[in-house]
């Protein structure tokens, strides 16, 4: 490992630069103009030069895809081998969504087309230049972060904390989806796309499932006596809407069907609802608490059910020839 230390200069009203090594710059073909990703590692910064495979590009037809499932669209190629997409989205509304929705993806790009609800999408990061070692490691140090801002809380030392939050998980964010677009092509490489996509929701819903079964322990720990009233009524249509989800889930990863995913979506964001207003409204302590569990479980299971959206769209997708 080489260390040089060069001198930072200002162009412009405000703009700071560094150049790069010569050797560096040719040993990677770089040229003026060319491109290269910063990716943010906390107390550092990595360049790595941006390469494209042209014949990973995708066409993608969503003109008839329900526009909630279509903003996923920028996820789902970022987690595929795919480097560029030409996109048709159902609206201009969606298109405007799913920019919205890439906004922590790093490394890729939305280009508007002359027909308005058109993209091009471009993903810069090649997966193959990634250090998943350094990634991981910037992730426990956004879990340390997380937890440090908690202590500060209990701790009543609060002031500030809402904008400290939201830059630590933006990090976290960030960096979790250069993980998952790394992992996406090492699985891909193995044994097809569509093995990936099948066992990452699998894995998250075996999370959720495992979480599901701990909670039986820990309701007969907390509740010796049992729930009584609304507070039981709303358990039972949460823990209901969770089995209800669980179902619909594995038989979209199994038979992938956009009617089957809407209602999917629909019944885990239903549940989700109720378990946040019962986190909040609870009449006894216990109550409280596991439906905070019961939410977690079902963010797990949201979780899974965007990897299915990304399994319809990559149905209708065809590979450029």
């Amino acid at each position: 490992m080489e260390i040089d230390v060069r001198r930072v200069q200002r162009v412009g009203t405000s703009s700071l630069v560094v150049t790069l090594p010569k050797e560096w710059a040719r040993r990677h073909n770089l040229a003026p103009g060319s491109q290269v990703m910063l990716v943010d590692e906390g107390d550092s910064i990595k360049i790595m030069p941006v390469s494209r495979t042209k014949d990973a590009a995708m066409e993608l037809d969503l003109s008839k895809l329900p526009e909630k499932l279509a903003v996923s669209t920028p996820l789902c190629i970022y987690l595929s081998p795919a480097s560029e997409a030409e996109v048709a989205f159902p609206s201009r509304k969606a298109l405007g969504d799913a920019k919205k929705r890439s906004l922590n993806l790093m490394g890729l790009q939305i280009f508007d087309t002359p027909e308005g609800e058109k993209a091009r999408i471009e993903v810069l990061l090649d997966p193959s230049r990634i250090d998943l070692s350094k990634l991981l490691k910037t992730l426990t140090v956004s879990v340390r972060e997380t937890v440090d801002l908690l202590v500060k809380v209990l701790r009543g030392e609060g002031d500030g904390v809402e904008e400290k939050v939201e830059l630590v998980r933006t990090q976290f964010l960030r960096t979790h989806y250069i993980v998952l677009r790394y992992l996406a092509a090492k699985y891909t490489r193995k044994g097809g796309l569509e093995n990936y996509q099948v066992t990452l929701s699998t894995s998250y819903a075996g999370f959720a499932i495992d979480l599901l079964q701990e909670l039986i322990l820990t309701t007969k720990r907390l509740a010796l006596n049992g729930v009584d009233g609304e507070d039981l009524e709303a358990l039972i249509n949460i823990a209901r809407g969770i089995e209800v989800s669980g179902d619909l889930l594995f038989r979209t990863l199994a038979n992938p069907s956009v009617k089957r995913l809407v209602e999917l979506q629909g019944e885990l964001m239903k549940t989700r609802a109720l378990s946040e207003q019962l986190m909040l409204g609870a009449k006894s302590k216990a109550a409280a608490v596991i439906a905070g569990k019961l939410h977690d479980i079902t963010r797990l299971m949201i979780i899974s059910s965007y990897v299915a959206v990304c399994r319809v769209i990559a149905g209708l997708a065809s590979n450029k020839k």
